[in-house]
């Protein structure tokens, strides 16, 4: 399923147009700026796992596990609180990688090769390794992030690698994400989240 969803992936990265709004790129068919009720009703979306941040409540994540999407095992979608209509402002393609870190990586750089391509008009951004904040043992890692900057937001790319009890007894699993996120919230997590 992997390679399958990694084949599919890449074909789809290099359909995308050389837009120049956030709001132009798409994650299975969402994105930014649309109505999370428009594709889902109140009901299903109750049922998703629900994350908030440690610092503020403006923002939270829903995350849709039903593994029914084409390319990702799972959803994020970034929500601002108490917006009943569900404005996304956020949205993370998750692929996972259980125990399995190194391929996430070379499955990246395969990714990243298409996104330069797409964004080479656009401010690049790589990060090495660095520790989750919301890991409190310090042990969770996200091993590799490159960030690309367009007008009104960014798209991202990383591998996580999430400590032992971070997937034991908090169900994380380790995985590759590509997101897009509007300004606004980019600005929330740089400077509010944590």
């Amino acid at each position: 399923k992997i390679f399958l969803s990694i084949f599919i992936l890449i074909f789809s990265v290099q359909s995308l147009t050389k837009a120049d709004d956030i709001r132009d790129f798409e994650i299975e068919g969402f994105s930014i700026g649309d109505t999370l009720l428009d594709f889902f009703n109140e009901d299903e979306t109750k049922k998703f796992a629900t994350t908030y941040y440690d610092k503020s409540d403006k923002f939270y994540i829903l995350t849709d596990n039903t593994s029914k999407y084409e390319i990702y095992d799972a959803l994020q979608f970034t929500i601002k609180s108490n917006d009943k209509k569900k404005e996304i402002y956020g949205i993370g393609g998750i692929i996972w990688f259980e125990k399995n870190v190194s391929e996430c990586l070379k499955i990246k750089k395969e990714i990243e090769l298409e996104l330069n391509v797409i964004f080479k008009n656009s401010k690049i951004e790589k990060h090495g390794e660095r520790t989750l904040p919301y890991d409190t043992t310090g042990k969770s890692k996200q091993l590799s992030q490159t960030q690309y900057t367009v007008n009104n937001g960014l798209v991202a790319i990383e591998c996580t690698d999430f400590s032992n009890n971070m997937t034991s007894q908090m169900g994380y699993t380790d995985n590759l994400k590509i997101a897009t996120y509007s300004k606004e919230y980019e600005n929330f997590v740089r400077n509010e989240a944590y």
